[in-house]
């Protein structure tokens, strides 16, 4: 009987990506494969810049437990215990001198291949292991050059996603990065909006709230360079969410339903403090009134248009403000990076504006309607 193999699959995963969880999902579809163990690059031998091993690490894991892969695959620390850079060599015989009851075999992506003649000892890693090698757009010729040796193992052609074009996204497009697991979307997010060169000048925003608003918001924003983070309680609870990312000196938008806003401004209360900016979107409620928050300090940031769905463009829009003088001076800010225009509310006209806003927002489609049919 043959023995079955325990496949390694090493890179940066700086982050992981669907590209990962497509090969792995294929090596645990093998008959000839037992488990799966993930080595994340401790030190590359390029010495490329990545994200924090433990961080790598912890999204790998999540991923794996989202998908109940537990017991086939898991993720092998052994790189951070040798010293140097890594090479793939060296860490397959350390591995098999550590576990000599199993049958290591090495797994990657045909890109690879391409740059054979700089692996270290290349030639003698072959001669003891076997490769499966998942094919990638653009590499079709070199993978038929090795296909014929007896290591190499051809599986199907991988998904088009790199993590260098992943991570380009990030800081602009968040919309456009559903090739990071959803598990681990929103760390991946904040991590490397947190690693972007930032203005030390430039306003800093928090968006609470994961629905049309908020991540229509979030998107525009980020396009225009705003230093920002965002929660969403789908995701994770908000005083996980704080835990991780305690507030400074920030613009806090609630992107919430009119029902949630007090709600969600109530759990902020411990975590607030008299120079935090806090803000709505609701045309119809009233700024939060929160100790320890100044007044001056609460406003509502209300934009005059229909939010059709979570990618929607926020910039050159007409918005409704209303507040005190720093709640205001911040709205304006954020008006202008937008490139829009807006129209300070009198507070005792609150009710006014609103109604006819929604006169002109909805009532107007009702009207051509009933006339239509008329």
């Amino acid at each position: 009987m043959t023995r079955k193999l325990t496949a390694v699959y090493g890179g940066a995963f700086d982050p992981p990506h669907q590209g990962h969880i497509a090969l792995i999902a294929g090596l645990l579809l093998r008959d000839d494969v037992e488990e799966v163990w993930l080595l994340p690059v401790h030190q590359h031998v390029f010495e490329k810049k990545m994200a924090g091993f433990e961080i790598r690490c912890q999204w790998l894991s999540a991923c794996i437990e989202r998908l109940g892969w537990q017991g086939r695959v898991s993720v092998c620390m052994v790189e951070r215990e040798l010293a140097g850079p890594s090479r793939t060599y060296e860490t397959l015989n350390e591995l098999s001198r550590r576990y000599p009851s199993r049958s290591f075999c090495f797994a990657m992506g045909a890109d690879n291949l391409a740059v054979a003649a700089h692996w270290y000892r290349f030639d003698e890693l072959t001669q003891a292991y076997p490769l499966i090698v998942f094919g990638r757009h653009g590499y079709e010729k070199v993978l038929s050059e090795y296909a014929h040796h007896d290591w190499c193992m051809v599986e199907y052609t991988l998904p088009q996603v790199a993590s260098s074009e992943v991570k380009r996204a990030l800081g602009h497009e968040p919309e456009n990065c559903l090739e990071i697991p959803q598990p681990i979307r929103r760390s991946v997010l904040d991590h490397f909006r947190a690693e972007l060169p930032v203005d030390e000048h430039a306003i800093s925003v928090r968006i609470m709230g994961g629905g049309r608003v908020g991540r229509s918001l979030e998107r525009s924003l980020a396009s225009r360079g705003v230093n920002l983070r965002a929660w969403c309680r789908s995701e994770e609870t908000l005083k996980g969410h704080l835990s991780r990312y305690p507030l400074t000196d920030e613009v806090v938008i609630l992107a919430v339903s009119d029902g949630a806003i007090q709600t969600v401004a109530s759990e902020l209360v411990p975590y607030i403090n008299d120079r935090t900016i806090l803000l709505h979107c609701s045309g119809a409620t009233p700024p939060v009134a929160l100790d320890p928050l100044p007044a001056d300090r609460s406003g509502l940031l209300h934009p005059i248009m229909a939010v059709a769905d979570k990618s929607s463009d926020m910039t050159g829009r007409v918005w409704g403000l209303l507040g005190g003088e720093a709640a205001m001076t911040s709205c304006e800010v954020i008006v202008e990076l937008l490139q829009g225009r807006s129209i300070r509310i009198p507070p005792e006209e609150q009710a006014s504006y609103h109604a006819s806003m929604v006169f002109v927002s909805n009532y107007l489609v009702s009207l051509i309607l009933a006339a239509e049919t008329l």
